[in-house]
């Protein structure tokens, strides 16, 4: 009797060891695993995105309380400066940002559209190349030129649901005007026609991807800034530059809204002794490119009033 009471106690201490080695073993895996699990799929789902901020500023705000030594002398004054296409979840935290770990070199972008980008989407009080550079690094790389052909896939549920609001609501604004002639309606947006051959200064084609990848992002926003014209959408709607003229944000929201088809756009002031100027508007786009309803998670950026006196200088300043 003793001896078979030896033997099973031996058996269930090496019964407890065997499970205590299968639970420790359970751990150390998990502990490998999960956080490869984890990092994988955050970098796969990092760069989803809902929308598009297309962010404008307007200089002769914006240098009255910055010094804009790098604006270009020969600067067209009836146009904002582009700030950037910023990719947008439907979250109360913005981003997504910096997708990945990817500078910038500048001097690999063809000599023509440095130019554009110079006139277009300058530093103003930065180097241009130093504001790209951040651009890139932050909006840039969570960037996905088929990002457009996602809105129809199950998992972007909520870019199709923002979509279809802003679809109805653009009806509704439409109805709201019938009778009228909108000739200042903005047409559809060009389809996107794939990436464009990128050469160096030598002539050589750039074959590289990566750089293609960020020739191709600045020459998409370039596109959509010049197609959503905010100064002549605003001209269009009765509000231009004055020094001696103000606006309300009703006035401003009209006439950015009636070109748009929209009813929530985003504009935001700066003071400066005590005066209130226009610096920046920001619209939201699908990732179709088309407009939309910004979503209640962005629009709280709104911090211009809608009653008070916003004044839209003249530019240069």
């Amino acid at each position: 009797g003793d001896v078979y009471k030896r033997q099973a106690k031996e058996n269930s201490k090496r019964s407890k060891m065997k499970s205590i080695f299968i639970v420790s073993f359970a751990i150390v895996l998990m502990g490998i695993l999960v956080p490869y699990v984890l990092s994988s799929e955050s970098e796969a789902t990092k760069n989803n995105y809902e929308f598009y901020l297309l962010a404008v500023e307007w200089t002769g705000s914006v240098c009255r309380s910055k010094s804009c030594r790098y604006r270009k002398e020969n600067d067209n004054q009836e146009r904002f400066n582009l700030h950037g296409l910023w990719p947008q979840k439907n979250v109360k935290t913005h981003g997504p940002m910096s997708c990945r770990d990817e500078g910038l070199n500048y001097d690999s972008i063809s000599s023509e559209l440095r130019e554009e980008l110079e006139l277009y989407w300058n530093g103003l009080y930065h180097p241009t190349e130093q504001f790209l550079e951040h651009e890139w690094s932050k909006h840039g790389t969570c960037w996905s030129p088929d990002m457009a052909n996602r809105v129809h896939k199950t998992h972007s549920v909520v870019a199709r649901l923002l979509a279809e609001r802003s679809k109805k609501s653009r009806q509704k604004h439409h109805q709201h005007l019938e009778g009228e002639i909108l000739e200042n309606e903005v047409k559809p947006l060009p389809e996107y026609q794939g990436e464009k051959k990128v050469f160096d200064s030598y002539g050589n084609e750039i074959q590289s991807e990566e750089d293609n990848s960020k020739e191709n992002y600045f020459r998409r926003v370039l596109t959509i800034a010049k197609y959503y014209d905010v100064y002549q959408m605003l001209a269009q709607g009765g509000v231009v530059p004055s020094s001696e003229r103000t606006y309300t944000g009703p006035q401003i929201r009209e006439a950015l809204g009636r070109s748009l088809g929209v009813t929530d756009v985003i504009f935001t002031c700066e003071n400066v002794k005590n005066i209130k100027y226009l610096k920046e508007v920001r619209i939201c786009l699908g990732l179709d490119y088309k407009p939309m309803n910004c979503p209640d998670t962005v629009l709280g950026e709104n911090n211009c009033g809608n009653n008070s006196h916003i004044n839209y200088p003249e530019a240069p300043y």
